[in-house]
């Protein structure tokens, strides 16, 4: 992943944790699947992206850590299938609103 999208999702996930760590909670507070790629285009609903997204976490309590290590590999797979930068900074800032 380049230098320009590690510094998008490590800004996402400064913007969502609230303590020292994410936990599954924050996701899913901060999460706005309506922007989703998938869902902008009608491929899913915003409800199914939104539980199927929350889902792909090793956490399962709302409780739970979600690592910036975790977070990280999660949009390391992503990139793989947005072919530029900004097209990837833009889908961060708009599902994360930063």
């Amino acid at each position: 992943m380049s230098g320009a999208r590690k510094t998008a999702v490590r800004t996402a996930y400064n913007k969502i944790k609230s303590g020292e760590h994410a936990t599954l909670d924050d996701l899913a507070k901060n999460y706005d699947p309506t922007q989703c790629p998938h869902v902008l285009s009608g491929a899913e609903t915003a409800e199914g992206h939104y539980k199927n997204f929350l889902s792909l976490w090793e956490a399962k309590k709302p409780a739970d850590p979600v690592s910036y290590a975790q977070f990280e590999k999660f949009y390391q797979a992503a990139s793989v299938t947005i072919t530029d930068d900004a097209t990837f900074t833009r889908m961060l800032k708009a599902v994360w609103h930063f």
